[in-house]
């Protein structure tokens, strides 16, 4: 099944291969909570971070400033740089990618994907499946209670009389 990270990748990576200039990308040197209003970034790898927007995970970042010696990145704002632009501020793992100036940020990409799938309800049938237990005794089955319609049953008889 695929799911909206798969989604979100691929169409990052279909958009990316049409950009004539590639983002930079770092990895956080040490995991970082929803509330850190500093970071720390690879050093050794990245030399492009500067003051501006950075996307981590889902998150979009404003950046003060970027100490090359240490990693150490500064939020603009405090929190106020956190969750920009309606973004979610949130934890992120160490070796999370940094990607500076994102030319397609995934928050955006999340919100035209849930933009078309919600354009397309109710036309758009979402089907689940059922399993029930056959009881021998049991002649009528209830159906779970989020269930809107029935497409299709199957059944298997049971016991000697084959109902």
């Amino acid at each position: 099944m695929t799911t909206l990270n798969g989604v979100l990748s691929r169409i990052r990576q279909q958009a990316m291969g049409y950009a004539k200039a590639q983002s930079a990308v770092a990895e956080l040197a040490a995991d970082m909570t929803g509330t850190d209003v500093a970071f720390t970034a690879d050093a050794g790898a990245v030399t492009e971070l500067a003051r501006g927007l950075v996307e981590i995970d889902d998150e979009l970042i404003l950046l003060k400033s970027y100490d090359r010696a240490s990693g150490v990145v500064q939020v603009m704002g405090g929190l106020n740089g956190r969750g920009a632009e309606g973004t979610i501020p949130a934890a992120h793992s160490r070796q999370a990618l940094i990607t500076a100036d994102p030319r397609f940020p995934r928050a955006r990409m999340a919100e035209a994907v849930n933009d078309v799938l919600q354009s397309l309800y109710p036309s758009l049938c979402v089907f689940a499946t059922t399993s029930i237990s056959n009881l021998s005794v049991v002649y009528e089955y209830g159906m779970p209670a989020d269930a809107l319609d029935v497409w299709a049953v199957s059944d298997q008889t049971i016991g000697p009389s084959q109902v």
